[in-house]
């Protein structure tokens, strides 16, 4: 994967009707996780555990099946990327060294960076 902006979250202004929001950040669900919550108009704050999707960068929120209503215009949906601060590639002396193990090794630190 590249990585080619550097953002690692984003704002949504709720209007009433959207349902889809585009992350605008790379996120890989086998890596990182995502903080959701919604900024009621009232300023109080909910997180968001349950009732969404992510799919192709894409977040659903709420999905259709959970019943529950788009977010009510004045509502911010805010969404951030966390991705954890650990090393998990073991490489062996003499072993292989494959390619596509240190680029996942070095987009994860990219990730974690950017988070900072």
């Amino acid at each position: 994967m590249t990585i080619a902006n550097t953002k690692s979250s984003a704002v949504f202004n709720a209007n009433g009707v959207t349902r889809e929001f585009s992350l605008g950040f790379v996120f890989d669900e086998n890596v990182s996780t995502l903080s959701i919550n919604v900024l009621h108009s009232d300023g109080t704050s909910t997180e968001v555990t349950s009732n969404y999707t992510v799919y192709n960068n894409v977040l659903t929120y709420p999905t259709v099946e959970s019943g529950l209503d788009p977010l009510p215009t004045g509502d911010k949906l805010t969404v951030g990327r966390m991705t954890p601060h650990t090393q998990e590639i073991d490489l062996i002396q003499q072993g292989p060294l494959d390619a596509e193990t240190l680029e996942g090794g070095y987009d994860k630190l990219t990730l974690e960076v950017q988070e900072l």
